[in-house]
C-alpha cells in the first residue's frame, strides 16, 4: 500500500508540531506533507497538495473554523479528522462527514488505533474505487432494463423528474429517477458533480471555458458549470 499524504492545518504551531512528531513516531503508513496554521493557508495547501487526509483544527481565530474551511471544498476529495480541544462539536463533525474527532492533548494510543481503522477503511475504499472502474450499473426504462459500463458514461443530466443518461457511442438513456439516484449508483470518486443538474465524467472532458460563468466540453457538448464548483473542476482539469 502507498504511503497515506495528510497535511495538518491548526492555529497552533505547537500542537500542529506535536501531532507531526505522534505520526511520525508511532504511524508510518502516514506520510505529513505539509503544514499550516490559518484558514487562508490552510486553503492553499490542500489545493496545491491534494492530500488523502487533513487534520483540522476547530477553532481558528480570527478567521473562522475548520468547518469554514471545508465549506470551500463543495466537492471534496479528501478525508477529515478533527483536532480539537473542544468536545461541544462532535454533532458538526459527523455532519461534515468526519472520519474522527480527536480530543487535545492527544493521546498517542487514540491516534494509532484511529489511523489503524482509517488505514483499514482507505485501503477497502481504494480497491473497491479500483474494481469499480469496470462497473456497470442497470438502468430500468419503460422498455426495459439497460446494461452500461460506467467509464462509457458521458454524462448525467437532471430532467424535471427524470434523469438523462449520455452514452459513449449509444443513444441517451431517460430513467424516472432523479439526478441524485443516479449519483448513489455511480462511482463518485471517477464522476464528479459540477452543476446541480450535471454530473460528468472527466477523463471525456476536452475544454474548458472559464467566460460566462464557466462551462466545459465534451466534444461538441457544452455543459454548463455552476459557481460552487468551478474552481474544483478546474483545478481536476488543470
Amino acid at each position: 500500500m502507498k504511503q497515506i499524504q495528510a497535511v495538518i492545518i491548526d492555529d497552533e504551531i505547537a500542537a500542529a508540531e506535536n501531532i507531526s512528531i505522534l505520526l511520525d513516531s508511532y504511524c508510518p503508513e502516514i506520510k505529513v506533507i505539509g503544514m499550516q496554521h490559518s484558514i487562508p493557508t490552510g486553503y492553499k495547501l490542500i489545493k496545491q497538495m491534494q492530500p488523502d487526509l487533513v487534520f483540522l483544527d476547530i477553532s481558528m481565530p480570527p478567521e473562522g473554523t475548520g468547518f469554514d474551511l471545508l465549506d470551500m471544498f463543495p466537492n471534496r476529495n479528501f478525508h477529515v479528522i478533527f483536532v480539537t480541544a473542544h468536545q461541544d462539536y462532535g454533532l458538526k463533525a459527523i455532519k461534515q462527514r468526519a472520519f474522527d474527532y480527536l480530543l487535545k492533548p492527544i493521546d498517542y494510543k487514540e491516534l494509532i488505533q484511529s489511523m489503524t481503522q482509517f488505514t483499514a477503511s482507505f485501503e477497502k475504499t481504494n480497491s473497491l474505487t479500483d474494481s469499480n472502474q469496470e462497473a456497470i450499473i442497470k438502468l430500468s426504462t419503460d422498455s426495459g432494463t439497460h446494461v452500461v459500463k460506467q467509464q462509457q458514461i458521458l454524462y448525467c443530466k437532471a430532467s424535471g423528474s427524470y434523469t438523462e443518461i449520455h452514452i459513449k457511442d449509444r443513444s441517451p438513456i431517460l430513467i424516472s429517477k432523479s439526478l441524485k439516484f443516479a449519483e448513489a449508483q455511480l462511482n463518485m470518486t471517477v464522476f464528479k458533480r459540477i452543476h446541480r443538474s450535471y454530473i460528468v465524467n472527466p477523463r471525456f472532458i476536452t475544454k474548458i471555458n472559464k467566460e460566462d460563468g464557466g462551462n466545459i466540453f465534451l466534444g461538441d457538448i457544452q455543459i454548463p458549470v455552476s459557481k460552487n464548483y468551478c474552481e474544483d473542476v478546474f483545478d481536476l482539469v488543470n
